[in-house]
């Protein structure tokens, strides 16, 4: 028994290392059992800070937004069964903001499955509208398969600020004896792009943003509205200046998490329609 366990804990010390050697420096972890020995992996690493939460809806937006604030990737670690649902939310909010969110999650063994074992739910393809790649790792496979598709997983959420999703079934024993050893080194495995890339995000570039801000500031009579997006410093600077030129009235959307003094909050109550007798006074 205490070899089986020492190689899936290699295999969950290999997910932790590479997320670590790919700029992962955060991991929410939500309590359970069979997730046991990947929050082992990630909280023995010294490199990784992590942060507990017991409600796991609470867990994947925290984990949301420090890779927001951070622009690093961040993840989320649950048991299996309907916590892992509770994480859909954030994941959602990850797929239309553009954040590498890398949501992993312990399963049952594939034999367990729909046979009224407790929590035994269908946890294969749970995120796939709103997710970039999901990994189903084989913790009696290969080493090399879990380095590869593990970076390559990662890699591509990075580079497409896209959330992703490991999910690993695991049997029990769930917990690492005290003579367990942690061990964190991994190869550098190229990462070959292919044909996994299927959501294509538009984004302004510098010449697009210069653009944008030219017509912003010939026009005579402007509103221009701050909606739910991931807003980089320099183009929030730009869009001030503009500001100050041109005289434009600046609102913002309550999901942009933005506001500053020059700009008009809580816009929906003043275009809620006709009847403006609401806001009298």
């Amino acid at each position: 028994m205490t070899g089986e366990i020492t190689s899936v804990q290699e295999h969950l010390n290999t997910i932790a290392a590479i997320f670590y050697r790919l700029g992962g420096r955060y991991a929410v972890i939500c309590p359970g059992s069979r997730n046991a020995p990947v929050i082992s992996a990630f909280a023995h690493h010294k490199g990784i800070e992590c942060i507990s939460i017991a409600d796991e809806r609470s867990a994947g937006f925290t984990g949301l937004g420090i890779a927001q604030q951070t622009k690093k990737p961040v993840a989320i670690i649950c048991t299996s069964g309907t916590a892992v649902l509770n994480f859909y939310p954030a994941i959602c909010e990850a797929f239309y903001q553009g954040i590498p969110l890398i949501a992993i999650t312990a399963d049952r063994p594939a034999e367990l499955i729909d046979q009224w074992d407790g929590q035994a739910i269908r946890q294969k393809e749970i995120f796939r509208n709103h997710i970039l790649d999901e990994v189903n790792i084989d913790t009696n496979g290969s080493f090399f398969e879990t380095e590869f598709r593990i970076s390559f997983s990662i890699s591509i959420s990075i580079q497409q600020s896209l959330p992703v999703h490991i999910n690993i079934p695991l049997r029990e024993p769930f917990y690492p004896s005290p003579q367990q050893k942690y061990h964190y080194e991994t190869k550098e495995i190229p990462i070959q792009h292919g044909e996994l890339l299927p959501f294509h995000r538009s984004a302004l570039d510098t010449t697009e943003t210069g653009k944008l801000i030219q017509l912003i500031s010939r026009s005579s009579k402007t509103i221009v509205l701050i909606g739910a997006n991931n807003y980089t410093g320099a183009l929030m600077k730009e869009i001030h200046e503009a500001k100050k030129k041109s005289g434009f009235v600046l609102i913002t959307d309550i999901l942009s998490n933005y506001e500053e003094d020059d700009m008009v909050n809580g816009y929906d109550l003043i275009l809620g329609g006709n009847d403006a007798s609401h806001i009298a006074g």
